[in-house]
């Protein structure tokens, strides 16, 4: 089985500036969902940050994103399971309130939103989605770490250890050591990629800001 992974697309950047919007959805058109269909990929997973702005967004982006991001997935059939990212909630503390569930839910039979931790198997491996990790889902997302078999960790996570942005790294948040269980770790959040070999920061595709420039993205 053939899995896509894409993560912090930030759709409604640069308070829904026209000119972004059309360099997100190059990438989206040229790219992603060329190769998605090249390669008979009809699974896809959102690692969170799939829009911009907590409190709103425009109906100008909102309808490019159902149009131009949505649809896609619908008319070829692929499966799409998103994890809600910070840049997804309204409040900073809990992920109840979120722009995927209020533009998507309920609207799509091939679309999953995860709003916290779920075990999620793919043909005969299991995943832990961790979305992100709040003040209210704190102790449930470190009881199911601790409890599931899950051999692969996928969420948005923010990780000690790795960089932010080039030359800036990251000195709070989870510790590497409760990850050790899984075989590998794959998050969004940091924009720039990175891994130790075990944890992967996929980083950004495109670049939104210009602590983005000179990274690698794609």
């Amino acid at each position: 089985m053939k899995i896509a992974i894409i993560n912090d697309t930030h759709f409604g950047a640069r308070n829904d500036n026209s000119n972004f919007n059309e360099y997100f959805y190059k990438f989206c058109d040229d790219i992603f969902f060329p190769t998605l269909k090249k390669n008979n990929i009809k699974t896809c997973i959102h690692l969170g940050d799939l829009m911009d702005r907590r409190k709103f967004v425009s109906y100008k982006t909102s309808r490019d994103f159902r149009k131009r991001f949505v649809s896609p997935f619908v008319e070829m059939g692929i499966d799409l399971h998103i994890m809600i990212g910070n840049h997804d909630t309204f409040y900073k503390n809990t992920n109840d309130v979120n722009s995927v569930v209020e533009l998507l839910g309920g609207r799509h039979n091939n679309i999953k939103i995860y709003s916290e931790a779920e075990e999620v198997v793919f043909d005969d491996t299991k995943i832990l989605f961790l979305p992100w990790i709040n003040n209210q889902n704190t102790f449930s997302s470190e009881k199911i770490i601790k409890k599931t078999d899950a051999e692969v960790c996928m969420g948005h996570l923010e990780i000690a250890g790795f960089q932010m942005m080039k030359g800036l790294v990251n000195e709070h948040g989870l510790s590497k050591s409760i990850f050790r269980k899984f075989d590998s770790v794959f998050s969004g959040h940091f924009h720039i990629k990175s891994d130790d070999g075990h944890i992967y920061y996929l980083g950004a595709p495109y670049e939104i800001y210009w602590n983005d420039c000179d990274d690698k993205k794609g």
